[in-house]
């Protein structure tokens, strides 16, 4: 019985002790970097401006830029729901939804830079709709 309880009790001291785990790159698959242009966009990426035009007309410095690299429930870095246009290096498609996992409506983004220059009249299907800062979440096409 003592033996039982000791090693309970050790158990529980340990677990106590272990350190908390952490987000990681792995967890939030984006990185926030300042830039302007479609060149800004690293390989294998959907990009996501904060600015229409790829940031282009915002300046020097350019704005934020939401570099995704893969699926993600929510935009992080005060990304969310403030992309107004999106460039994309991938080889693959993916998909771009107005709101957290991946819910509300959407629109596909083909592989291999395509790009959306403007997110105000976005085509879906024989309609437009305006999906300006409204991004929250990314799923990537699997393989």
């Amino acid at each position: 019985m003592i033996k039982k309880f000791t090693l309970g009790l050790a158990l529980a001291v340990s677990a106590a002790l272990m350190p908390a785990a952490t987000a990681t790159a792995a967890d939030y698959p984006v990185e926030k970097v300042k830039g302007a242009g479609t060149s800004a966009c690293p390989a294998d990426s959907v990009c996501l401006y904060q600015d229409s035009n790829f940031n282009l007309d915002s300046g020097d410095d350019g704005a934020w830029i939401w570099v995704v690299k893969g699926t993600t429930a929510r935009i992080p870095d005060g990304g969310n729901d403030e992309t107004s246009s999106v460039y994309s290096t991938l080889n693959r498609g993916a998909d771009v939804w107005m709101d957290a996992n991946y819910k509300g409506d959407s629109f596909y983004v083909p592989r291999f830079n395509e790009n959306y220059a403007s997110l105000k009249n976005v085509p879906q299907g024989h309609m437009t709709a305006n999906f300006n800062d409204s991004i929250s979440s990314v799923t990537f096409d699997n393989f």
